[in-house]
């Protein structure tokens, strides 16, 4: 059995645009907002650094990535648009680096579909 997923994915910044910390308080709430609404998600811990421009000024950015995995709904797609929107400006930002990718997720404790081999079933999961 498998089912369309979007995986959506968000890199935090932790430093305002002029160059300083986030609150730990902020980034916290950003990660307990999205258990709230869909139960899950994962974050990576190593600072990802980014260079950017906008107007004519160069900005470099620390950030860590979140993650989530969930059912591709127009209700989804369009929390994802208010939730960044509502991450811009609670981390006073110009733009926020985010992504909605399509997956497919597989379940592993079925056993595969008659047309489906197990070597189809590993190689979809990604």
């Amino acid at each position: 059995m498998s089912s369309l997923q979007r995986r959506f994915e968000i890199l935090l910044p932790l430093r305002f645009n002029d160059g300083a910390q986030i609150p730990e308080d902020l980034l916290v709430q950003t990660v307990l907002d999205l258990r709230k609404q869909f139960g899950a998600l994962s974050t990576e811990t190593q600072i990802i650094r980014g260079y950017w421009e906008h107007s004519g000024q160069t900005y470099r950015d620390d950030s860590s990535r979140l993650f989530i995995e969930v059912a591709d709904t127009a209700e989804n797609h369009q929390f994802f648009r208010d939730f960044k929107e509502k991450l811009k400006a609670r981390f006073q930002q110009i733009e926020i680096a985010s992504r909605l990718t399509l997956s497919k997720s597989t379940n592993l404790t079925a056993p595969p579909a008659e047309s489906e081999s197990p070597r189809t079933r590993t190689s979809r999961i990604r």
